[in-house]
């Protein structure tokens, strides 16, 4: 069994498209919409969703723990995009798993773990 996204609440649905977009690249991919209370975009490259952005229409509580990890080819390029405001913590090595990784907020404040490799 494989995820196949994960879906966040937003406050403002422009703002967080911008941000994934200029950050990771990810364009939207799917949108529904239910009615005019409920609006989903799902973002993602290559057509294959990562992310659902639901719109909030309002304030969203981010800080709850909960954290979406995300694969980086260059954490350090990656972070470098992103005010310094952004960046929580890292980019750092952890050699006893073998990975680079740093934490971010995005619009809303949600953690985002970025992950590369060593």
């Amino acid at each position: 069994m494989t995820m196949d996204h994960a879906a966040i609440r937003v406050s403002n649905l422009d703002d967080s498209l911008a941000f994934y977009r200029d950050v990771f690249g990810y364009e939207p991919v799917d949108r529904f919409e239910e009615s005019d209370s409920v609006s989903d975009t799902f973002v993602g490259v290559d057509d294959q969703a990562v992310i659902q952005l639901i719109d909030a229409d309002g304030p969203v509580e981010a800080d709850d723990g909960g954290h979406l990890g995300l694969s980086v080819e260059d954490i350090d390029a990656a972070v470098a995009e992103l005010p310094t405001d952004r960046v929580t913590r890292g980019p750092e090595t952890i050699d006893d798993i073998g990975v680079r990784i740093a934490f971010v907020t995005d619009p809303d404040g949600h953690v985002l773990e970025l992950l590369e490799p060593v």
